[in-house]
């Protein structure tokens, strides 16, 4: 999620960008050892997409970024899965991601639409989502806990990480 030059929700120097890249890392070495995996190279989002998009005719089957959430109360907890309105396959593989990140950093804020600044119809200022919906393959944005919550992120990233390789391999295979 986001890139170094706009890194996202921080709060007291800990920012997403920063902690998304771990996260991606620890995932794509757990994923490598059981499919293919590559890596989005950091960039602007509509870079990211062309990159995604590019190689879907390779039959690329789940694209997924990783984000955390902020609000301003400070008060939040907990993760959330979100997906391209309308998506079928996307609601599908949203609630197996869902499930198996909320097992662990609950309480479970759900599999959702995204809407970009979760701005949803009837509102006429409702837009999907573009990473969810301008990218070929079905995609996920992940929002595992909220950045202020730093403990909690640090101290489970591994442990999430490894549930996620299996729930990402179970979401491929019920979008497939």
């Amino acid at each position: 999620g986001h890139n170094p030059s706009s890194p996202g929700a921080c709060h007291n120097g800990f920012c997403e960008h920063e902690e998304a890249v771990k996260w991606v890392n620890i995932l794509q070495l757990l994923l490598r050892q059981r499919t293919h995996v590559d890596v989005v190279p950091t960039g602007k989002l509509s870079q990211k997409i062309a990159w995604i998009n590019a190689y879907s005719s390779e039959k690329v089957d789940l694209a997924a970024e990783i984000h955390f959430n902020s609000d301003e109360s400070k008060q939040q907890r907990g993760s959330e899965t979100l997906y391209a309105p309308g998506s079928i396959k996307g609601a599908r593989a949203a609630r197996i991601v869902q499930d198996a990140m909320s097992s662990l950093l609950g309480p479970n804020r759900g599999a959702k639409e995204g809407w970009y600044r979760m701005i949803r119809p009837p509102d006429p200022a409702a837009v999907p989502d573009a990473f969810l919906a301008q990218t070929n393959p079905v995609a996920l944005i992940l929002e595992p806990e909220f950045i202020y919550n730093r403990i909690v992120i640090e101290s489970l990233r591994q442990v999430t990480c490894e549930i996620l390789c299996d729930a990402f391999l179970d979401a491929v295979n019920a979008v497939k």
